[in-house]
């Protein structure tokens, strides 16, 4: 007496007064049967989306196989990337792998707070780096969301498992804190990070030290990442290492974070002029990649001073493809609400 599938209907007759209606009993199905079945025809028409709070549970213990149903991954392919676990999906690529991850979900939020326990990213960065944009918004609501933006560990955790095999060499040319570095090391993969703030690389130098006595996630000790410091229109020169098999990095995005007044700092720079660095500061690095390798950079969209998107992130799609690598995908990020300013 549970509707499997038909939910909709069943609201419609309700509006329109009908109290019966015919149905078919799906007695001959088992409770892990009837479950899968839901799923899969829950997404029968494009005009249904899935609730992925939801989804993300259910999948964790089912086996779609037999539907001949593709959610859009090759199970295959990430068996070349992830550990040959048997299980769920949650267990080989930590959150599953679509192109929206939301980091409201509990599991995310509690992978956040572990992280962070051993990584506070904000250490040598000036208390205030916001844009003009969201200091007026601080002043206009009485609230004190003045500080500096650090990137997700999780999110860091997830794209290195999916887009690089384990003992991937990784450059990051905007490093800034310590997270995308230490969360690579632990997932025994090799760091290069490199930023112009010398206080920043000694900041994350610091915070290694405290963790140099720990083992990455197998059991090994782990190892430090290689941060360097300098301008990195130069880093074809500043890091000598070659056949990298990821790049991985948040730039500045345009000058919503204004991290000094350095005349090489791309942050502080008319959009113009940061494009320009942008561009050649990608051409160089992704030139140190691999064949096939994956290029994730993670950018959110910024506004002019009338207020008007740039365009960012089409900006930035145009600065990768300038290089001859090839648009592959977008994935959504959906964070908290706090943080939507």
């Amino acid at each position: 007496n549970t509707i499997v599938e038909g939910h909709g209907r069943v609201l419609a007759c309700k509006q329109l007064g009908i109290d019966k209606v015919p149905c078919i009993r799906l007695d001959h199905l088992t409770d892990e049967q009837r479950r899968e079945y839901a799923i899969v025809h829950n997404k029968s028409s494009e005009l249904a989306l899935y609730d992925f709070d939801n989804l993300a549970d259910e999948l964790a213990d089912l086996d779609l196989t037999d539907f001949d149903f593709d959610f859009g991954f090759n199970d295959n392919i990430s068996d070349k990337y992830t550990d040959k676990t048997p299980g769920a999906l949650k267990e080989k690529f930590i959150m599953p792998p679509f192109s929206v991850l939301d980091a409201r979900q509990g599991d995310w939020q509690k992978r956040k707070k572990a992280w962070l326990k051993i990584i506070d990213s904000g250490k040598g960065r000036d208390d205030n780096l916001l844009g003009d944009g969201l200091n007026v918004l601080a002043k206009a609501t009485k609230r004190n969301i003045t500080g500096t933006s650090i990137f997700d560990p999780v999110l860091c955790e997830i794209l290195i498992n999916w887009f690089s095999p384990k003992g991937a060499k990784i450059i990051d040319p905007f490093a800034g804190g310590s997270v995308r570095g230490i969360v690579s090391q632990f997932l025994q993969r090799d760091y290069y990070g490199n930023d112009l703030s010398k206080e920043q690389i000694e900041s994350n130098v610091e915070q290694f030290e405290q963790l140099e006595n720990s083992t990455d996630f197998f059991g090994e000790k782990l190892k430090m990442p290689k941060w360097s410091v300098g301008d990195s229109k130069n880093i074809d020169k500043i890091i000598t290492e070659n056949d990298f098999d990821m790049l991985l990095t948040c730039p500045p995005y345009a000058d919503l974070e204004v991290y000094s007044d350095d005349p090489a700092d791309i942050s502080n720079m008319e959009y113009e002029d940061f494009l320009s660095v942008y561009e050649e500061i990608f051409e160089k690095s992704i030139s140190k990649l691999k064949e096939n390798a994956f290029i994730c950079v993670v950018v959110g969209e910024v506004r002019d001073k009338n207020g008007y998107y740039r365009n960012f992130i089409g900006d930035t799609i145009k600065a990768v493809e300038k290089t001859g690598a090839k648009y592959y995908n977008e994935i959504i990020l959906i964070t908290m609400g706090g943080t939507l300013a």
